[in-house]
């Protein structure tokens, strides 16, 4: 089997280009990582208020469950917009309930 002399020429184009390609600097890295945390902050933002939980659950909601806001992610994935986050509201729900109670002995 012969490859046309045009199809390698172009294949050995497109791979020395890949291997050229710089890696995504420090830079680039931390802010695609913060891109990242502002969606999932958003997303867990707005799950606690379609929840509907007393102020209680708020208070444990902005001390706590912020800072570890990936924890209730089920779920995430980039497209043309920005990305995707599922939330497992369920998760967050029993989180605050029983985090709530503690507090309130």
């Amino acid at each position: 089997m012969r490859i046309p002399i045009l199809s390698l020429a172009l294949g050995l184009c497109f791979l020395s280009a890949t291997l050229r390609a710089a890696p995504p600097t420090p830079i680039a890295a931390a802010a695609a990582k913060k891109n990242l945390q502002s969606f999932v902050h958003d997303a867990v933002v707005q799950a606690f208020s379609e929840l509907g939980l007393g102020p209680a659950q708020k208070k444990v909601f902005d001390e706590e469950a912020l800072d570890d806001a990936g924890a209730f992610v089920s779920n995430y994935r980039a497209n043309g917009d920005g990305t995707d986050v599922q939330i497992d509201k369920e998760k967050l729900k029993n989180y605050l309930r029983f985090t709530s109670s503690l507090y309130a002995g």
